[in-house]
């Protein structure tokens, strides 16, 4: 008990010692952007629109989630993906990835208008 010697006065929660409240929030949108690309380009590889490009296109993504690479590339994504939700908040998150993924005209016609919070 009291090994750290700081309780938590300052109010920033702490995630296995990364002060999650002390990042930036222009810093974490960055750091989400090449994890959110490689989403992106993987759900296009999916649903075929790469499919002229032959093996070229198909095969890293089959690679990228086999179990011999998930470990060194998919989960660290994934991690960085977590920490940006956390961090964003789903709002500013998922307006990230709708800019990724190019769905944002998709959102807006479900999306209510108006200016609530």
């Amino acid at each position: 008990s009291g090994e750290s010697g700081e309780s938590g006065e300052s109010g920033e929660s702490a995630a296995g010692g990364l002060l999650i409240n002390g990042l930036d929030a222009r810093f974490v949108c960055h750091l989400i952007d090449q994890p959110l690309r490689l989403m992106a380009l993987l759900a296009q590889t999916r649903a075929g629109r790469w499919r002229r490009n032959g093996q070229s296109a198909s095969k890293p993504a089959v690679l990228y989630r086999s179990p011999v690479f998930a470990d060194a590339f998919a989960m660290p994504d994934l991690l960085l993906l977590q920490l940006g939700l956390v961090v964003l908040g789903p709002r500013r998150f998922l307006s990230a990835a709708c800019r990724r993924f190019e769905a944002g005209p998709f959102w807006r016609r479900l999306l209510p208008r108006g200016g609530g919070g």
